[in-house]
């Protein structure tokens, strides 16, 4: 009885054991199924709100480009009528001096007659400092057409000390310095390169002729491409004209030669009656000469 009591209860307790191990795995496999649907769960809010969020970034980056294009363009409106001199003492003591020596400073050195109600504004740059070089001056013009005529007359201040330049911002400033070594690049290459407020001009040395050469026909059609126009698609114009004109010549050929052929179908014909003509002629002599 004992032996079959400790039988039955050890089945007993393994089935007890393999029931439990059953029921364990299960819920680790509901634990580990719960976590994936939590974790893909939580992985689907967030990459729907970084979205979101990256959407809002990237639209406040373009507002805040947009504002910056506006800005720039404001800027450049307002200072698109300033010239800065450089190297005029300060010897004024109030607006009207400063005003009276600019105007000089045009006429005399410059030869362009400026009057005072075509300079809106003008005044020094910057907090004067005691023994320090002299601030440069900002003019304003109120004409654009005086301000391109003073640029085209300043360089007669070379060798005086003085020069003038334009008012850009601070931004503009940075850019062109940090092209100035291309720029010095390009004219070491020998090619022909200057600076356009925020850009680098290069005009390369292959365009160059010398004045004895005269321009082929190509540079000639090259030099007449507008910019909506390729030249790829002006040799297709070239080419659909060359076959355009091809059939005339063909034609005008052909004709030539149809002619010729006429020609010398009719002469043998010609030949052949001249010598019909002298035939009948040796004939009659023969006649009468038996008669």
């Amino acid at each position: 009885m004992g032996d079959s009591s400790n039988a039955t209860l050890l089945i007993a307790i393994n089935k007890i054991g393999t029931d439990l191990s059953l029921r364990l795995s299960n819920l680790e496999d509901k634990i580990e199924s719960t976590e994936t649907r939590i974790t893909t769960k939580i992985n689907h809010n967030i990459d729907e709100k970084f979205g979101k969020l990256q959407e809002e970034v990237d639209l406040l980056q373009s507002k805040q480009l947009e504002q910056e294009r506006r800005i720039d363009a404001l800027e450049r409106q307002l200072k698109r009528r300033n010239l800065i001199i450089f190297g005029i003492a300060e010897e004024e003591k109030s607006y009207h001096e400063l005003e009276k020596i600019v105007l000089e400073l045009l006429s005399g050195k410059l030869d362009v007659e400026c009057t005072q109600s075509e300079i809106q504004e003008v005044k020094r740059i910057g907090i004067k400092k005691s023994g320090d070089k002299p601030r440069p001056i900002l003019l304003t013009i109120a004409s654009m057409g005086k301000k391109i005529e003073i640029c085209q007359n300043k360089h007669k201040l070379q060798d005086t000390g003085s020069y003038i330049k334009e008012d850009y911002s601070k931004k503009v400033l940075e850019i062109r310095k940090s092209l100035q070594e291309d720029l010095k690049r390009e004219i070491g290459n020998g090619n022909r390169a200057y600076l356009k407020y925020d850009k680098l001009i290069v005009i390369p040395k292959s365009n160059k002729r010398a004045f004895s050469v005269s321009p082929n026909k190509n540079e000639k059609s090259s030099t007449l491409i507008s910019p909506q126009t390729t030249p790829n698609e002006q040799v297709t114009k070239k080419n659909k004209r060359s076959t355009n004109s091809s059939p005339r010549t063909n034609n005008s050929i052909v004709n030539f030669m149809n002619r010729n052929n006429s020609m010398n179908h009719q002469r043998p014909c010609i030949a052949s009656s001249s010598s019909d003509k002298t035939d009948k002629t040796k004939e009659n002599k023969t006649n009468s000469q038996k008669k």
